[in-house]
């Protein structure tokens, strides 16, 4: 079960300017959790905060911080530090793609795509994790996506730095098992947000039928319910679970021919 609102506790949840982090935001709000937001684009965090503390009447600490920096999430966590609030439940949900040949990809943005998507989220599991043991209770969630699960030409860098969270996640919920802390790796496919844009993917998502995609709030409910669980792993929807018992079991050359094709 997920621990449950305290006034001394937090949630603290990554990528909520947008997407999937606002439907977080907006649905651990609406259960009387108070919130700690983070993404780089203060004045969507500055509308959601108000929003949310005037719908619900919890406190919404505003932290902007690019985590692709290290010392800015060092930053950060102190800021967090600074309110006195526990976390009890993190949501490692930021991160975005990078689409097309990985020989035609910008370096530096491939480095600040990983620093998002792996090193913060392994940053903030160490930084947190170890204070939930000692309180004997706590909850991650863990974003990963549809391409954890195979290598995906023309996602090279994004599938495979995705795969490293499902792995991470996977052997942390074993690792932790006893101590009352659960973590949840959300593994979604597509869904309606700004993901496919930033990614240059609008070509490829015209390929995906429209039973296929998922609302934003659909998937933040159903990870939500897995994390209240104490699930390893969720699959939002039955076309992104067919998928991901295809990407585990398929064999890898067909497969990759498939995938480099619809890519």
């Amino acid at each position: 079960m997920l621990p449950p609102p305290a006034s001394g506790g937090t949630c603290l949840v990554t990528g909520a300017s947008s997407g999937i982090g606002v439907a977080f935001a907006e649905q651990l709000a609406e259960q009387g959790y108070n919130l700690a937001i983070v993404a780089r684009r203060e004045d969507r965090l500055n509308a959601l905060a108000e929003r949310l503390r005037t719908a619900h009447g919890v406190i919404v600490d505003v932290l902007r911080c690019d985590l692709a920096d290290v010392r800015e999430r060092e930053a950060m966590l102190s800021a967090l530090a600074a309110t006195g609030r526990h976390v009890d439940i993190l949501i490692n949900n930021a991160g975005y793609g990078m689409q097309g040949r990985w020989l035609d990809q910008d370096p530096e943005v491939e480095r600040q795509m990983i620093g998002v998507v792996v090193d913060a989220p392994l940053h903030l599991c160490r930084a947190l994790i170890p204070g939930m043991v000692q309180r004997g209770y706590g909850a991650v969630l863990n974003l990963g996506s549809i391409v954890s699960f195979q290598p995906t030409p023309g996602m090279t860098a994004y599938g495979a730095a995705k795969a490293f969270s499902l792995s991470f996640s996977h052997a942390l919920h074993t690792e932790l098992a006893g101590t009352g802390v659960t973590v949840t790796e959300c593994c979604p496919g597509p869904v309606r947000t700004e993901f496919t844009a930033v990614a240059g993917g609008e070509e490829a998502a015209k390929a995906i039928p429209d039973f296929a995609w998922k609302d934003p709030g659909e998937v933040a409910a159903e990870a939500l319910r897995a994390l209240g669980r104490g699930s390893r792993l969720v699959t939002p929807g039955w076309v992104t679970t067919v998928s991901a018992f295809a990407g585990r079991h398929a064999p890898r050359g067909p497969l990759l021919k498939i995938v480099n094709r619809l890519m």
